[in-house]
């Protein structure tokens, strides 16, 4: 390769005719540039305009005849270094007539394997892929003087001031603004929001597509992308590249974006006057709708939209990804191999700090989007082939990449090891294994609540209307004391019409004459006489324990504010505690994998969630033989403000979404907390000494887990 030549063994290759050179916009410094455009495979590159120099005085013979030549034709001498750059650049992207092994069938080879690498892409290419549509230039180099008016400074400046007017208006009126948002949450929002979607889409890619035609660039093709079965408009303005303006570039990258900025200014201020009805809401999902894509997709820089290519033209750097990316890996294996080798490109050093900021930050953006569409794919399909694509796109999306990055370092392991950044990198990654792999893990977290041992929760007798509520916190209750008292509505209803049957069934029997017939009579009419007042009997009994009483004697604790008479209560609604003295209890529940850490005798630490409450040493004195049905101690579900994740079934228990098992814990002899905290229930965890476990370990037996879980196996 031209980097372990001399430069009188260095034959440079033959260029390819078809490439065409020309002018290119400069750089946000104001150096020129030059544009080189590859017509087969219609992509663009722009360069230096010593690059330009260099292949114009191009000739297949050596690096040192080239740079002669350079010599007497500009009257400077290009480095060494530039030259092997350059040498690299057509290599790598096939501008040369035979590749850098000097076979002239190499190109054919690849095209070969890329046929055969078709069914890989296969695996991915159902998330993005395009269909173009259109071909538009004609018509809209017809329509062009018919929109040319909306370019003009006066338009702008209007748009700009009613858009400004119709968020002054929204403001004075956000409430109803943000009621009409919440309004339309249903099937028939969502059916119109997307229609709205539709509608503003295409008029941000006629945005660019008439931009373009006004500066002169042909739009090749619209039509539909394809990002996860998802559709999404696209116009093909990559001809933009010829323009020598930045600032027409500029014009065309937010031109889609200014269309909905337009659009949602000019929906909001109409939005602001008219009356409540079909098209205010119209108005309104065309309002928001524009705001929304315009804020958060296309300002996204991480992402192939209009905010990429604005901050790319901006910067003055094409290919912004692809190069930030070679910046941000240059610096890593400087950070960790002290290799010593020049950055990829010759930016200022605040240049390079943003690239590799940014390219960074788009890492850990695409890691995030990546699991986020790898998870759409698994619920878009079966368990078994949705874990499946799940896996292929976790692969290849996120592995592979740090696949091939190790795998460029392994080429130049000679090198790396002759550093002393290398073994400074290598015990820290030594470090970092012991952490993640070795068992040192010892800690289990175990969701608990603790209460007094010997008290007693109040709820209501039945769901029913409060009539009276005597109990007071810190009051002292005497055993069968009336605590509360409830209204039934429906049971007093109940009962008056079972006394009614009563009287007319004994208005009936005292009727009856002596007859045989009527005797035969008598007998049944007693009989439902006597049944009806078992029923009046029952409903009675039901009616008495809407007088609630004190089952023990003690003080009153856990009194919940609000409750007053009028108010309906369910069964569930606890009413207070009773506390009779006594011990503490800590109770809790573990998760099915943590289950094996721990036994019977484990040790650990209570912490409240109280920030002011002392801290309590247990002992595990029993766990469950069985995974719990439903959660007894509702103050730890989810749905009660608890940190197990549960749902509330139909018949009002509450399961847990994952296996849990119930321990009980034991407060340890001469543990001075304080008895004040043991008269109400508090919410905690339990901090146990358990067996070790590394975090590797606990991770890929999570995964597994899942894998079997969701598999249906």
């Amino acid at each position: 390769m031209a980097a372990t030549k001399g430069e009188d063994q260095l034959l440079l290759p033959e260029l390819r005719q078809d490439l065409q050179i020309m002018p290119g916009a400069p750089t946000i410094g104001g150096t020129p540039t030059w544009v080189i455009k590859d017509p087969v495979r219609h992509r663009y590159f722009q360069v230096s305009s010593e690059i330009v120099d260099l292949l114009t005085c191009w000739a297949p013979d050596t690096a040192r005849e080239l740079r002669s030549r350079v010599v007497r034709e500009f009257g400077y001498e290009p480095d060494e270094a530039v030259v092997d750059q350059v040498v690299r650049f057509v290599y790598a992207n096939n501008l040369t007539l035979t590749s850098a092994d000097g076979d002239p069938l190499a190109f054919a080879a690849q095209i070969k394997g890329a046929r055969r690498a078709g069914a890989l892409r296969l695996v991915h290419g159902y998330l993005f892929f395009r269909v173009p549509l259109v071909r538009p230039d004609r018509f809209l180099q017809w329509t062009m003087p018919l929109v040319d008016f909306l370019f003009s400074r006066v338009t702008q400046v209007c748009i700009v001031l009613i858009t400004i007017g119709g968020l002054y208006l929204a403001s004075r009126q956000w409430d109803a603004f943000q009621s009409t948002f919440l309004s339309f949450l249903t099937l028939e929002g969502s059916l119109c929001f997307a229609a709205a979607i539709i509608f503003v889409k295409v008029l941000h890619e006629l945005g660019h597509a008439y931009t373009a035609t006004r500066f002169g660039v042909r739009v090749n093709t619209m039509g539909v992308a394809f990002m996860v079965l998802m559709p999404l408009l696209y116009t093909d303005v990559s001809d933009a590249w010829r323009l020598s303006s930045r600032r027409r570039k500029l014009a065309i990258d937010a031109a889609g974006l200014s269309v909905e900025l337009a659009v949602a200014g000019i929906a909001t201020f109409v939005w602001a006057f008219l009356p409540d009805g079909p098209m205010r809401a119209a108005v309104f999902v065309l309002a928001s709708t524009s705001w929304v894509l315009s804020v958060f997709v296309n300002v996204n820089p991480f992402m192939r939209f209009d905010g990429y290519y604005l901050l790319s033209d901006a910067w003055g750097i094409p290919n912004l990804q692809p190069r930030a990316f070679q910046m941000a890996k240059w610096w890593l294996r400087e950070c960790l191999f002290d290799l010593g080798e020049p950055p990829p490109e010759a930016f200022q050093r605040a240049t390079r700090r943003r690239l590799v900021v940014y390219a960074i930050a788009t890492w850990v953006y695409r890691l995030v989007l990546f699991i986020g569409i790898a998870l759409i794919v698994y619920h878009m399909f079966f368990k078994v082939l949705g874990v499946a694509l799940f896996v292929v796109e976790v692969f290849w999306f996120i592995a592979l990449p740090v696949i091939r990055e190790v795998n460029e370092w392994w080429k130049v392991r000679g090198q790396i090891m002759r550093t002393r950044r290398t073994y400074v990198t290598i015990a820290l990654a030594g470090l970092l294994g012991l952490a993640v792999f070795v068992p040192w893990n010892r800690a289990v977290v175990v969701p608990a609540v603790t209460w007094a041992e010997a008290d007693v929760q109040l709820f209501p007798p039945r769901p029913a209307r409060l009539a009276d509520l005597r109990l007071r916190n810190a009051m002292k209750v005497a055993t069968g004391d009336v605590v509360a008292t409830f209204v039934d509505r429906e049971l007093d209803h109940k009962r008056r019409q079972a006394a009614r049957r009563i009287a007319l069934l004994e208005a009936r029997l005292s009727r009856l004459a002596s007859g045989s017939r009527e005797l035969a009579n008598r007998a049944v009419l007693i009989s439902q006489l006597r049944a009806a007042k078992q029923d009046l009997r029952g409903l009675d009994r039901e009616n008495e324990r809407l007088t609630l009483r004190a089952p023990v004697g003690g003080i009153v604790r856990d009194v919940p504010s609000g409750l007053d008479a009028e108010r309906f209560v369910g069964a569930d609604q606890a009413l207070g505690r009773i506390i009779r003295g006594g011990g503490r209890s800590v109770q809790g529940y573990i998760e099915d994998e943590s289950l094996w850490r721990v036994t019977s005798g484990s040790r650990g630490v209570f912490i409240p969630d109280a920030p002011f409450e002392p801290s309590r040493r247990v002992r595990v004195t029993e766990i469950a033989p069985a995974g719990a049905d439903r959660i007894d101690l509702v103050y730890l579900a989810s749905n009660h403000g608890g940190p197990i994740a549960s749902d509330r079934l139909p018949n009002g228990d509450v399961r847990a979404r994952a296996g849990q098992y119930r321990v009980r814990f034991t407060v340890v002899a001469g543990d001075r907390a304080s008895s004040h905290a043991a008269r109400r229930v508090m919410r905690g965890v339990v901090h146990l000494n358990g067996r070790p476990e590394s975090f590797a370990a606990g991770a890929w037996r999570r995964v597994l887990k899942v894998l079997v879980r969701e598999s249906g196996i």
